[in-house]
């Protein structure tokens, strides 16, 4: 087994059996708070069926540095929430890790990287991510190709699904390529300069049952005060069954829903998506962004205050009783 470090508070993981160690140790009560778990080389989980490290009682809290290796044949398979590789991360660090072909499935809260994030005792931050070859990804509400939903930084992260079939289900709502539910944690990240850029996907996104809506490419919902820089939506279809066509209007080719004062800059939506670059205008929103695409640009409920946007799709409907702002520098 490598050496595990108490004085430098370090941990360099190698093999299965040492992941296994760690994930034991956290479920077991030790958060890892302060220390640095460094993976030293690719690790193949084989398929087999993987308990998540960290639950709402004992969650990783240190962090976990991928090295630039791989995490291969991911699988979960539960009916509990807080499902993914890790289950529950608070104020924690994941970093520089790619993740190919994974399957799980879950409850609610339910993503590869993580089921749930919180900053509630720092900073919580996933970067330089990718999730790749085969994804699929199923859960109750909160679901998402990299978290499920909290309020995680997410910088650098990529959903690139390669594999046939590769899908983002959920059946209860927050549905989204890259997460399901994202919130404002109110903290600085200065190196990035925002809690949310550079993330890109292009898997398919469904939201699965009944009257099922806040579905995105990117985001299922996205809550009040975000802002992100930098969102690339490449091809992946958002679909969501038996949604009555008054509440179509929470499916978005970016989000399905977002709160007030939000911000999306740099946005580039591909053509494939079929619905709309957001749903619902929920408050006062603002974004700034750039959109290529086929199809129109629907807003259809609250207030939408667009500055900077330019759009090169068909054209922009607003619905009756919208109150649209467009900005002096806007090209519509």
């Amino acid at each position: 087994m490598a050496e595990k470090n108490s004085t430098t508070r370090t941990w360099q993981i190698d093999t299965i059996d040492e992941l296994k160690a760690f994930r034991n140790d956290v479920n077991g009560g030790t958060s890892y708070k302060g220390w640095t778990i460094t993976l030293g080389a690719d690790i193949d989980l084989n398929n087999e069926t993987w308990t998540p490290i960290g639950n709402l009682t004992n969650n990783f809290q240190g962090t976990f540095d991928g090295g630039e290796f791989t995490i291969s044949n991911l699988k979960v398979d539960t009916t509990s929430a807080y499902a993914g590789f890790f289950g529950y991360l608070d104020s924690a660090v994941v970093k520089d890790l790619t993740f190919e072909n994974v399957d799980i499935s879950g409850g609610n809260y339910t993503g590869t990287v993580a089921g749930y994030t919180t900053a509630a005792n720092g900073t919580c931050q996933i970067s330089g991510v990718t999730v790749t070859g085969t994804v699929t990804v199923t859960g109750g509400a909160a679901v998402g190709g990299i978290i499920g939903g909290g309020d995680a930084a997410l910088n650098d992260v990529t959903v690139n699904a390669t594999g046939e079939g590769s899908l983002i289900t959920g059946k209860s709502g927050d549905v989204g390529g890259i997460a399901g539910l994202v919130k404002n944690d109110g903290k600085t990240y200065s190196d990035e300069g925002s809690q949310f850029s550079g993330i890109s996907s292009n898997i398919d996104v469904k939201g699965e049952g009944d009257g099922i809506n806040s579905v995105g490419g990117i985001f299922g919902s996205v809550g009040d005060g975000v802002e992100v820089n930098g969102i690339t939506s490449e091809g992946g279809a958002v679909t969501s069954a038996n949604v009555s066509p008054e509440n179509q209007n929470a499916i978005g080719g970016i989000t399905g829903v977002y709160g007030s004062e939000v911000v999306f800059t740099d946005v580039d939506i591909s053509e494939k998506n079929d619905n709309y670059f957001v749903g619902i205008f929920n408050g006062s929103g603002s974004a700034v962004v750039t959109i290529d695409s086929e199809n129109p640009i629907e807003v259809n409920e609250g207030n939408a205050n667009f500055s900077n946007i330019v759009l090169t799709a068909p054209q922009l409907e607003v619905a009756e009783g919208v109150e649209l702002t467009i900005g002096e520098n806007a090209s519509v």
